[in-house]
């Protein structure tokens, strides 16, 4: 990593996106992922990895083929890692290939670390954020977040703060999970969150449409690279997109129990779209959130006509891509960002898979046909946990603003 510029210098450094990397049902690279998205393919299937006979639930989107990630290290550390790791390490290699990053001891100091994960098994001790640190040599600040699905997102907007601040030059952020596995299919089932279309499991999860029954577990990791614009053009980066704006918000519900809501959604919306200095025009694609949770997808939605108005399906689109993917907590937020990455490079809008029947109350344009053609400039990612919403809004290159 050539550096001109010191972890000292000025606040509000412009950041931008360098390097993604991926690991999920659908592939282990960004335009693998692309690929199946683009051929309407689904990573959902009957779970393999655990008995499920005395689960209502028997589904999930699962990664087949871990032997072949482990192929990229000494097979020793590759074999001490437990599943949440491997799925970390090889999504944040990965990210550390595309960014095409060669820092030394001297600048590790530089480089920042935040990433987010909510599920593993009960017994395992990983912390994805020093799991990666420790493989990358990083010495600069590791952060370890947990907010629910929103997690992930907002990990990358801390570390574009990080960056901001001049607190580093470069930072790994994203989600890692490994919800398939006992302890979390119960607890889903008891609140009755999961779909249970075990008979068609690539149609189980349908986020937005009428006939939605609940959400899909899926394992994974999505992290990308994060690095001042200055550093990134002094050293000849590839610049995949440039994080603008970011923003998350908490509801703390009534009578002391937090609870999501849609005024909260929409104030986490708003605050990114003014932080990058975009009018609400200039916004071609929000990618939603959108869990194929019966309740959540509506109050998503609500919030994001509250900022966009009534006319929201007619200016922009609005596609969910957890019927290809399932739910990866998370590490689906950054997903989002990876995906949107390559469809703004492709000039492509994602589809909603399994968006068969529209709900009347979702009044937007998820794009429920094949992927289409269409240029797309500047987008939101909106990411739902809980209590919590968060958003980023990054756009490409060819319409980065010079200040």
């Amino acid at each position: 990593m050539t550096n001109s510029v010191s972890a000292e210098g000025s606040l509000n450094r412009r950041v931008v996106i360098t390097g993604c990397g991926v690991v999920c049902s659908l592939g282990q690279s960004s335009s693998a992922v692309w690929e199946a998205i683009e051929n309407n393919l689904s990573g959902v299937k009957l779970i393999s990895q655990l008995n499920t006979s005395k689960y209502k639930t028997k589904i999930a989107a699962e990664i087949d083929n871990l032997d072949f990630l482990g192929k990229r290290f000494k097979q020793e550390y590759w074999n001490s890692l437990d599943k949440i790791a491997q799925f970390t390490v090889s999504a944040g290699l990965s990210a550390f290939e595309d960014a095409s990053l060669n820092f030394t001891p001297e600048n590790a100091s530089e480089v920042a670390v935040v990433l987010a994960s909510q599920w593993q098994e009960h017994n395992s001790q990983s912390q994805p954020a020093e799991t990666l640190a420790g493989l990358l040599g990083i010495t600069g600040k590791v952060l370890q977040l947990n907010a629910h699905s929103a997690g992930g997102v907002i990990a990358i907007s801390e570390a574009a703060e990080m960056i901001r601040r001049g607190d580093a030059l470069v930072a790994f952020a994203g989600g890692a999970e490994d919800p398939i596995n006992s302890s979390t299919l119960s607890f889903y089932e008891n609140n009755t969150d999961l779909s249970v279309n075990n008979e068609a499991p690539t149609e189980a999860s349908r986020p937005l449409d009428l006939n939605r029954d609940g959400f899909v577990l899926a394992e994974g990791a999505a992290i990308i690279v994060l690095e001042d614009l200055e550093v990134a053009q002094t050293r000849g980066a590839n610049i995949l997109a440039e994080l603008e704006g970011s923003s998350y918000s908490f509801s703390p519900g009534v009578s002391g129990i937090p609870k999501l809501s849609v005024s909260q959604i929409a104030r986490s919306i708003q605050a990114a779209v003014e932080k990058s200095g975009r009018i609400r025009s200039e916004i071609d694609v929000v990618y939603m959130h959108a869990s194929g949770s019966p309740e959540e997808d509506i109050l998503e939605a609500k919030g994001i006509q509250s900022v966009f108005g009534a006319a929201t399906r007619h200016h922009m689109y609005t596609p969910a891509l957890k019927g290809h993917t399932g739910n990866m907590f998370s590490a689906s937020g950054p997903l989002g960002v990876i995906v949107l990455t390559e469809a703004m490079k492709r000039g492509k809008i994602p589809s909603t898979l399994n968006l068969v029947d529209e709900d009347p109350a979702i009044d937007l344009d998820a794009n429920k046909s094949l992927v289409k053609d269409d240029i797309i400039s500047v987008c939101i990612v909106n990411a739902i946990g809980g209590p919590h919403n968060a958003t980023l809004v990054i756009s490409h290159p060819r319409v980065m603003r010079n200040y």
